[in-house]
């Protein structure tokens, strides 16, 4: 669902970054058992995209 939702993105390559990076979410919140760590984790990796953007 995850990947879907994030339909503006073009490259096959954006898609399957954002499908790993959503099992990987999953993976943290069963593991952890918190969805807060998810969240943080998802902050930060938009932090880094607009700093990507902005330098």
């Amino acid at each position: 669902m995850f990947t879907l939702i994030h339909w503006q993105y073009d490259q096959v390559e954006i898609y399957i970054s954002v499908f790993v990076f959503s099992c990987l979410m999953g993976l943290l919140r069963h593991l952890s058992g918190n969805l807060w760590y998810c969240i943080i984790a998802h902050m930060i990796c938009n932090l880094l995209a607009l700093g990507e953007i902005i330098l």
